[in-house]
């Protein structure tokens, strides 16, 4: 692991719906000697979103990268490597589209995905406004519409991109964090047009329809970070089988043990 980042400053903060699945499995696969909060993954809706913003808001933090607790880190060398990568370069936001790179997802590919995303907490909070992002919210709840204020920019951010599989601008709007991004990039654009950076990309695997493969977009030898399964939701349901053997397979391949 990089020795150039001040560990002190930076944490993995993950949304926790299951216990069961975050304390048992996920928190195995975090990197050594690095800080780890969780988010309560219970709140819904409009209010969804307000664990986030306490941690964004939290002055102890000046690094922080999101990542959920269906997400298996395989490779902590390529992991620390991308956030080193992202505090060299000021990166103010980077991570994986919401959309148009794997089958099962078809949301708003100029926006992030929070599944596994680095976030400059203490550039943010130099011109951050709750205040905006949470009348973004309020206006959803009224209306079903977030106010698209920089439309021309989201899709500005797509235009001739090729991306593999189809996507939609509108089917994800509920998603709370999309209030926090958009006023991300209403805020930070002026300074630096790509203020949210797609430096990672997934892969469909083998013999599992939803499970991705997150790697860095630059082009090393194994540039693997981590497996996302998707649908941590039911972790106790349908679902609980596949996600098991995701997590093996990641356990043999990173040599922990489970």
């Amino acid at each position: 692991m990089t020795n150039e980042i001040d560990l002190s400053r930076f944490c993995i903060s993950t949304v926790v719906l299951n216990d069961d699945l975050y304390g048992n499995y996920t928190k195995k696969f975090m990197p050594k000697g690095v800080n780890l909060e969780v988010i309560d993954g219970k709140k819904k809706g409009y209010y969804g979103a307000f664990p986030l913003m306490d941690q964004i808001e939290n002055p102890k933090w000046d690094y922080m990268l999101l990542c959920d607790e269906d997400c298996f880190i395989v490779n902590d060398d390529n992991c620390m490597k991308f956030i080193e990568n992202c505090i060299s370069c000021g990166t103010t936001v980077s991570g994986i589209r919401d959309g148009g790179l794997y089958t099962t997802r078809i949301s708003n590919p100029a926006m992030p995905n929070n599944c596994f995303i680095f976030l400059n907490t203490k550039k943010i909070r130099e011109l951050w406004s709750r205040k905006e992002v949470e009348a973004s919210l309020f206006k959803y709840l009224q209306t079903g519409k977030f106010n698209y204020t920089n439309m021309a920019y989201y899709i500005s951010t797509c235009k001739g991109l090729y991306l593999p599989y189809r996507y939609s601008f509108y089917p994800q709007e509920s998603e709370p964090y999309y209030a926090i991004y958009m006023n991300i990039i209403d805020t930070y654009s002026h300074w630096h047009h790509d203020v949210i950076e797609f430096n990672l990309i997934c892969k469909n695997i083998q013999d599992d329809k939803w499970t991705n493969l997150i790697t860095n977009r630059e082009f090393y030898s194994n540039s693997n970070i981590a497996y996302h399964t998707w649908y941590a939701r039911d972790w106790q349901g349908e679902h609980h089988k596949r996600i098991y053997d995701i997590i093996k397979k990641a356990a043999i391949e990173k040599g922990i043990e489970i």
